[in-house]
Protein backbone atom coordinates (compact mmCIF):
# COMPACT_ATOMS: atom_id res chain seq x y z
CA UNK A 1 0.00 0.00 0.00
CA UNK A 2 1.44 3.38 -0.88
CA UNK A 3 1.48 6.34 1.69
CA UNK A 4 0.36 9.59 1.05
CA UNK A 5 3.85 10.84 0.35
CA UNK A 6 4.14 8.22 -2.60
CA UNK A 7 1.00 9.53 -4.13
CA UNK A 8 2.55 13.36 -3.78
CA UNK A 9 5.84 12.25 -5.38
CA UNK A 10 3.47 10.00 -7.78
CA UNK A 11 2.13 13.84 -8.10
CA UNK A 12 5.23 15.41 -8.39
CA UNK A 13 6.03 13.19 -11.53
CA UNK A 14 2.20 13.47 -13.10
CA UNK A 15 1.42 14.74 -16.35
CA UNK A 16 -1.13 16.75 -15.46
CA UNK A 17 -3.22 20.57 -14.51
CA UNK A 18 -2.79 22.16 -11.66
CA UNK A 19 -4.51 25.07 -13.05
CA UNK A 20 -1.73 26.53 -15.73
CA UNK A 21 -3.58 27.99 -18.99
CA UNK A 22 -1.75 30.61 -19.98
CA UNK A 23 -0.05 30.86 -23.19
CA UNK A 24 2.32 29.30 -24.27
CA UNK A 25 1.94 26.23 -21.82
CA UNK A 26 -2.20 26.68 -22.92
CA UNK A 27 -1.45 24.17 -25.89
CA UNK A 28 0.57 21.58 -23.27
CA UNK A 29 -2.50 21.44 -20.93
CA UNK A 30 -2.42 18.32 -19.47
CA UNK A 31 0.67 17.32 -20.47
CA UNK A 32 3.66 17.36 -18.69
CA UNK A 33 4.72 19.07 -15.35
CA UNK A 34 2.90 22.25 -15.31
CA UNK A 35 2.97 24.80 -11.93
CA UNK A 36 0.52 26.51 -10.04
CA UNK A 37 -0.22 29.39 -12.03
CA UNK A 38 -4.14 30.01 -11.38
CA UNK A 39 -3.28 31.14 -7.75
CA UNK A 40 -0.76 33.73 -8.44
CA UNK A 41 -2.70 35.37 -10.93
CA UNK A 42 -5.88 35.23 -8.60
CA UNK A 43 -3.83 37.12 -6.00
CA UNK A 44 -2.69 39.85 -8.98
CA UNK A 45 -5.90 40.11 -11.04
CA UNK A 46 -7.93 43.27 -11.51
CA UNK A 47 -10.25 44.11 -9.11
CA UNK A 48 -14.21 43.24 -10.76
CA UNK A 49 -15.56 44.72 -8.35
CA UNK A 50 -14.69 47.87 -8.65
CA UNK A 51 -16.92 49.62 -11.03
CA UNK A 52 -15.72 50.91 -14.54
CA UNK A 53 -16.19 54.92 -14.93
CA UNK A 54 -14.54 56.84 -17.65
CA UNK A 55 -12.63 59.63 -16.85
CA UNK A 56 -13.83 62.01 -20.20
CA UNK A 57 -16.04 64.94 -18.98
CA UNK A 58 -17.64 65.26 -22.31
CA UNK A 59 -20.95 63.79 -21.57
CA UNK A 60 -21.82 61.79 -24.38
CA UNK A 61 -18.42 60.08 -24.78
CA UNK A 62 -18.53 59.07 -21.43
CA UNK A 63 -21.19 57.32 -21.95
CA UNK A 64 -20.38 55.77 -25.29
CA UNK A 65 -17.31 54.31 -22.99
CA UNK A 66 -18.86 53.48 -19.78
CA UNK A 67 -21.32 51.13 -22.37
CA UNK A 68 -18.11 49.28 -23.33
CA UNK A 69 -17.14 48.92 -19.79
CA UNK A 70 -20.64 47.84 -17.94
CA UNK A 71 -20.76 44.87 -20.11
CA UNK A 72 -17.12 43.95 -20.35
CA UNK A 73 -16.60 43.62 -16.21
CA UNK A 74 -19.87 41.71 -16.32
CA UNK A 75 -18.26 39.05 -18.73
CA UNK A 76 -15.01 39.58 -16.02
CA UNK A 77 -17.21 38.56 -12.88
CA UNK A 78 -18.47 35.82 -15.39
CA UNK A 79 -14.94 34.20 -15.93
CA UNK A 80 -13.79 35.23 -13.12
CA UNK A 81 -16.43 32.99 -10.91
CA UNK A 82 -16.31 29.91 -13.37
CA UNK A 83 -12.51 29.99 -12.81
CA UNK A 84 -12.65 30.81 -8.82
CA UNK A 85 -15.04 27.84 -8.64
CA UNK A 86 -13.05 25.34 -10.74
CA UNK A 87 -10.13 26.37 -8.85
CA UNK A 88 -11.71 25.71 -5.24
CA UNK A 89 -10.94 21.97 -6.27
CA UNK A 90 -7.12 22.52 -6.76
CA UNK A 91 -6.30 19.80 -4.04
CA UNK A 92 -9.21 17.50 -5.25
CA UNK A 93 -8.10 17.84 -8.48
CA UNK A 94 -3.88 16.88 -7.18
CA UNK A 95 -5.16 13.82 -5.14
CA UNK A 96 -7.35 12.34 -7.70
CA UNK A 97 -4.75 12.64 -10.63
CA UNK A 98 -2.00 11.67 -8.27
CA UNK A 99 -4.38 8.23 -7.21
CA UNK A 100 -5.26 7.88 -11.01
CA UNK A 101 -1.99 7.73 -12.63
CA UNK A 102 -0.48 5.27 -9.90
CA UNK A 103 -3.55 2.86 -10.55
CA UNK A 104 -2.40 3.33 -14.20
CA UNK A 105 0.87 2.05 -13.52
CA UNK A 106 -0.73 -0.63 -11.69
CA UNK A 107 -1.45 0.26 -8.10
CA UNK A 108 -4.86 -0.37 -6.65
CA UNK A 109 -6.81 2.42 -6.36
CA UNK A 110 -8.88 1.28 -3.72
CA UNK A 111 -5.76 0.55 -1.74
CA UNK A 112 -4.14 4.64 -2.60
CA UNK A 113 -7.37 6.01 -1.75
CA UNK A 114 -7.87 3.93 2.19
CA UNK A 115 -4.33 5.55 2.40
CA UNK A 116 -5.44 9.06 2.37
CA UNK A 117 -6.13 10.90 5.71
CA UNK A 118 -10.26 11.43 5.83
CA UNK A 119 -9.52 15.13 5.43
CA UNK A 120 -7.83 14.23 1.77
CA UNK A 121 -10.86 11.33 1.39
CA UNK A 122 -13.10 14.24 1.48
CA UNK A 123 -11.73 16.23 -0.61
CA UNK A 124 -11.12 13.66 -3.44
CA UNK A 125 -15.08 12.77 -2.77
CA UNK A 126 -15.95 16.43 -3.16
CA UNK A 127 -13.88 16.65 -5.88
CA UNK A 128 -15.55 13.55 -7.61
CA UNK A 129 -18.98 14.88 -7.18
CA UNK A 130 -17.64 18.57 -8.66
CA UNK A 131 -16.62 16.47 -11.37
CA UNK A 132 -19.94 14.47 -11.69
CA UNK A 133 -22.22 17.43 -11.35
CA UNK A 134 -20.99 19.53 -13.83
CA UNK A 135 -22.69 20.60 -17.13
CA UNK A 136 -19.49 21.14 -18.77
CA UNK A 137 -21.57 21.58 -22.25
CA UNK A 138 -23.40 24.54 -20.99
CA UNK A 139 -19.99 25.69 -19.31
CA UNK A 140 -18.60 25.65 -22.75
CA UNK A 141 -21.41 26.83 -24.52
CA UNK A 142 -21.03 29.83 -21.80
CA UNK A 143 -17.54 30.19 -22.83
CA UNK A 144 -17.70 30.12 -26.42
CA UNK A 145 -20.69 32.77 -26.73
CA UNK A 146 -17.99 34.94 -24.60
CA UNK A 147 -15.34 34.96 -26.56
CA UNK A 148 -16.61 36.91 -29.61
CA UNK A 149 -17.95 39.69 -27.94
CA UNK A 150 -14.76 39.81 -25.76
CA UNK A 151 -12.56 40.14 -29.75
CA UNK A 152 -15.24 42.74 -30.23
CA UNK A 153 -14.70 44.64 -26.95
CA UNK A 154 -11.16 44.61 -27.86
CA UNK A 155 -11.97 46.38 -31.23
CA UNK A 156 -14.21 49.12 -29.36
CA UNK A 157 -11.60 49.93 -26.85
CA UNK A 158 -8.59 50.40 -29.72
CA UNK A 159 -10.48 53.01 -31.54
CA UNK A 160 -11.75 54.54 -28.43
CA UNK A 161 -10.21 58.54 -29.23
CA UNK A 162 -11.10 57.94 -33.14
CA UNK A 163 -14.80 57.41 -31.91
CA UNK A 164 -14.33 60.79 -28.94
CA UNK A 165 -13.05 62.93 -32.04
CA UNK A 166 -16.10 62.05 -34.13
CA UNK A 167 -18.42 62.60 -30.98
CA UNK A 168 -19.99 66.52 -32.26
CA UNK A 169 -19.52 67.99 -28.56
CA UNK A 170 -16.21 66.67 -28.23
CA UNK A 171 -14.40 68.07 -31.47
CA UNK A 172 -15.72 71.56 -30.58
CA UNK A 173 -13.29 71.25 -27.77
CA UNK A 174 -9.28 73.05 -28.85
CA UNK A 175 -6.43 73.41 -27.28
CA UNK A 176 -5.59 72.68 -23.72
CA UNK A 177 -8.66 71.54 -23.17
CA UNK A 178 -8.84 68.99 -26.51
CA UNK A 179 -5.55 67.58 -24.93
CA UNK A 180 -6.76 66.76 -21.16
CA UNK A 181 -10.23 64.98 -22.88
CA UNK A 182 -7.64 62.71 -25.16
CA UNK A 183 -5.72 62.06 -22.12
CA UNK A 184 -8.71 60.82 -20.32
CA UNK A 185 -9.92 58.67 -23.33
CA UNK A 186 -5.88 56.75 -23.57
CA UNK A 187 -6.82 56.35 -19.24
CA UNK A 188 -10.13 54.82 -20.22
CA UNK A 189 -8.94 53.02 -23.55
CA UNK A 190 -5.68 51.85 -20.59
CA UNK A 191 -8.09 50.83 -17.75
CA UNK A 192 -10.38 49.04 -20.22
CA UNK A 193 -7.13 46.85 -21.55
CA UNK A 194 -6.32 45.94 -18.07
CA UNK A 195 -9.43 44.68 -17.55
CA UNK A 196 -9.92 42.76 -21.18
CA UNK A 197 -6.37 41.55 -20.68
CA UNK A 198 -7.61 39.76 -17.30
CA UNK A 199 -10.42 38.53 -18.21
CA UNK A 200 -9.04 36.72 -21.59
CA UNK A 201 -6.59 35.59 -18.77
CA UNK A 202 -9.73 33.98 -16.94
CA UNK A 203 -11.20 32.55 -19.97
CA UNK A 204 -7.74 30.56 -20.56
CA UNK A 205 -7.93 28.98 -17.16
CA UNK A 206 -11.47 28.30 -16.87
CA UNK A 207 -11.13 26.46 -20.35
CA UNK A 208 -8.06 24.56 -18.49
CA UNK A 209 -9.34 23.29 -16.16
CA UNK A 210 -12.48 22.04 -17.26
CA UNK A 211 -11.22 20.19 -20.21
CA UNK A 212 -8.98 18.17 -17.78
CA UNK A 213 -12.29 18.04 -15.14
CA UNK A 214 -14.69 16.81 -18.04
CA UNK A 215 -12.05 13.98 -18.70
CA UNK A 216 -12.06 12.81 -15.31
CA UNK A 217 -15.99 13.34 -15.34
CA UNK A 218 -15.67 10.70 -18.38
CA UNK A 219 -13.42 8.37 -16.32
CA UNK A 220 -16.00 7.92 -14.20
CA UNK A 221 -19.31 7.72 -16.44
CA UNK A 222 -16.96 4.58 -17.94
CA UNK A 223 -15.86 3.16 -14.49
CA UNK A 224 -19.59 3.43 -13.66
CA UNK A 225 -20.91 1.97 -16.62
CA UNK A 226 -18.40 -1.05 -16.34
CA UNK A 227 -19.19 -1.55 -12.86
CA UNK A 228 -22.80 -2.08 -14.30
CA UNK A 229 -22.18 -4.97 -16.49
Amino acid sequence: MKSITAIAMAFAAAAMVTGCASAPKQSNAGHGNQTDEVKPWIESRSDASKAFASQCSVGTVATAINAIGAPLQIMQRQAYDKVDVAYANYKGRRIWTAIDNDAKNGASKAELYASLSAEDKATYDAYQKYCKDQDFGERENQLKAMLPKLAQAGVEIGSLVVMAKKDPDFAKLAGLAMATQVRNVNKDADALKAILADTNEATKFWKALDEQDKRIQEDQKKMEAEAAK
